[in-house]
């Protein structure tokens, strides 16, 4: 799941730039085959190689993830809210309150 995301952004910041995979090969000092596994999922992304496409595009990857982590988590929570009882969701406002309290967000009511 992870790769297959990275992959993804990896190709649509890729196309974004109108930069083939072998000029982001030659770039990197890669092989285009590793470019094409990347992006189809079928590679790892190791430290080393999201450091040398981090500091090439100018993008973090982590970010990414926690963004697609996020994403994930609003759908979970849009589909099972209707589940949850008054009481839990006074509970869950609550606690979004005082994470946002902590972080010194301004909660708009």
């Amino acid at each position: 799941m992870r790769n297959k995301m990275l992959g993804n952004r990896l190709r649509q910041i890729r196309l974004e730039l109108k930069i083939t995979q072998e000029m982001l090969a030659c770039s990197l000092n890669v092989s285009q085959e590793l470019i094409s596994q990347l992006e189809c999922g079928k590679r790892n992304f190791n430290r080393k190689i999201l450091t040398m496409l981090e500091d090439h595009f100018n993008v973090s990857f982590v970010e990414i993830e926690d963004l697609e982590k996020t994403k994930q988590n609003k759908i979970f929570i849009t589909q099972h809210i209707e589940t949850l009882l008054l009481e839990d969701l006074e509970r869950v406002c609550e606690y979004i309150r005082l994470i946002e309290k902590a972080r010194g967000c301004k909660h708009n009511k």
